[in-house]
């Protein structure tokens, strides 16, 4: 497997529709729905799933026949845009993040108040803004989900940015086999965490993402599940130290600016922004696979 290069163009940030996904699939490890634990490979199916749902839905159906799966349901409510895609051995269902151009999604990124879980006997509370992008998509998925259940179909959520948010709330209300996320803010507090996040859920982190950062932890929110850091070298870290992610960030930082210096129009400023780009999570996951290969 040859390596993939590390993106610091502004596409695949800012137009991650533009760029193709699940690209040279047939030369990756294929996915493997019977595990029901972390796998490399299976991240890297799983954000390029998430990858998919910026995409127009014609690109969606297309790509998911091309790799075996069909497009069961869709929805766009309010600017919350999800996919459900299955075969006869697994399904998956993918959250659309952020559109950096898009006014709804910044306006739902910063109504970052608390707000309660509903339904939540342990004073378990969320971001607001999350919870409400949930809730407008929330009647039309569910009778997907149930007819999924019947058929004893496992169900993995997957979501990069804002649909990483949306995939594990989505968890919490119905249980998935699975849940990948990719980019993810925090989400809730300590007791929504403790109480209302289900096991199984990997949270990737590729090392410097700023967003992995927000909200602040200093105004009560929290991550679920456990961590899987992205190192520059590829390396996959379960759960890193503060101190030892402390380190390996500033100089992954310090090199960046380095290497692209801020004057420079044709790449992203930081990197701590296009770490976040979906793109480089799925080429930092590609050559974490092939290390392990080899």
């Amino acid at each position: 497997m040859k390596s993939k290069a590390y993106e610091t163009g502004r596409q695949g940030l800012y137009h991650p529709e533009q760029t193709q996904t699940f690209t040279d699939f047939a030369d990756f490890p294929k996915f493997k729905p019977e595990l029901a634990e972390f796998s490399v490979s299976n991240a890297w199916w799983m954000s390029n799933a998430a990858h998919l749902a910026y995409h127009s839905i014609e690109n969606i159906e297309k790509q998911l026949n091309i790799i075996g799966y069909e497009l069961l349901h869709h929805t766009n409510h309010s600017h919350t845009f999800c996919y459900i895609a299955a075969n006869d051995q697994s399904a998956f269902v993918a959250f659309r993040g952020t559109q950096f151009r898009s006014k709804i999604d910044a306006r739902t990124d910063l109504n970052f108040p608390f707000t309660h879980f509903q339904g939540s006997q342990y004073k378990a509370k969320v971001h607001r803004g999350f919870s409400n992008a949930l809730d407008v998509v929330s009647n039309d998925i569910k009778p997907v989900l149930d007819k999924l259940s019947a058929h004893q179909i496992p169900v993995r959520y997957t979501g990069h940015s804002l649909g990483a948010a949306l995939a594990v709330l989505c968890s919490a209300w119905i249980p998935a086999t699975e849940v990948y996320t990719f980019g993810s803010p925090r989400i809730g507090n300590n007791r929504f965490c403790k109480h209302h996040v289900q096991d199984k859920i990997y949270r990737i982190v590729n090392c410097c993402d700023i967003v992995c950062l927000l909200p602040p932890h200093g105004l009560g929110f929290r991550h679920a599940g456990d961590s899987y850091f992205i190192s520059p070298n590829n390396d996959i870290i379960y759960n890193i130290k503060k101190f030892n992610r402390f380190a390996i960030k500033s100089v992954a930082m310090l090199k960046y600016q380095l290497r692209f210096p801020l004057l420079r129009h044709d790449h992203i400023t930081l990197r701590s922004l296009s770490d976040h780009s979906i793109i480089n999570y799925n080429n930092s996951l590609w050559n974490a696979a092939a290390k392990e290969i080899k």
